[in-house]
């Protein structure tokens, strides 16, 4: 029994995961309500969940999530202002290609935006990954960003949908929405973003291994 419920037993490791992961969504949520700081957010989280698959469960502590929040805000502020900006501008695109043609050229035109937005969520994760891992943004790490975006662009398909799938589910209904609330507040953000980032650091580590030099030390 001691075995079972003891501070090194599985089940309290996994609660304290469980509990981690709330900890961050909830952060994220209340660091991204102003709209203009979900890149700090997102860079931010990022960078919690780059702990934890490095030092495993009990490292996230709220001040280094506010650490890299507040350094992640020059950088992430316009590029996650004009991001949203194009994202916004090829939906309205795609609405009045699905509106307005038919047969080959809207699917050729469909085809267009969706790559589009892909490489720009590519270039969004990679700048949100290495903002979190770099003491200062330079001009070199959007133009990374954009390369790695288009190297991994399979990669980038894959976090993406991840990521839309859960959000999807918020826009299906607002009495769905409510029922989920719980789950919304406390993992909806946090797990795929668990996931994403220990796909990206497996992808990353050997194209940029300065940015992980700090976890061999």
């Amino acid at each position: 029994m001691k075995r079972f419920f003891g501070t090194d037993s599985p089940l309290f490791r996994f609660m304290t995961i469980l509990l981690e992961l709330a900890e961050i969504n909830l952060l994220f949520i209340l660091c991204s309500l102003p709209v203009v700081t979900m890149g700090a957010s997102y860079a931010a989280m990022t960078d919690s969940m780059n702990e934890m698959h490095v030092h495993g469960e009990g490292c996230f502590t709220a001040k280094r999530f506010f650490q890299v929040f507040k350094k992640s805000l020059k950088p992430m502020i316009p590029i996650g202002s004009v991001i949203l900006v194009c994202c916004i501008g090829l939906g309205f695109n795609v609405n009045y290609v699905l509106k307005t043609m038919e047969g080959t050229g809207r699917i050729l035109f469909c085809g267009i935006y969706v790559v589009l937005f892909l490489i720009l969520s590519g270039i969004f994760q990679y700048s949100a990954f290495i903002a979190a891992k770099t003491e200062k943004w330079n001009k070199d790490d959007l133009k990374n960003s954009f390369l790695l975006a288009l190297a991994k662009f399979p990669l980038v398909i894959l976090t993406t949908l991840l990521t839309a799938s859960v959000l999807s589910v918020l826009m299906m209904s607002v009495s769905l929405m409510l029922r989920m609330l719980p789950l919304i507040l406390l993992f909806w953000f946090s797990c795929p973003a668990y996931v994403c980032v220990g796909l990206h650091r497996r992808a990353l580590k050997p194209l940029l291994p300065e940015l992980f030099s700090e976890e061999e030390e």
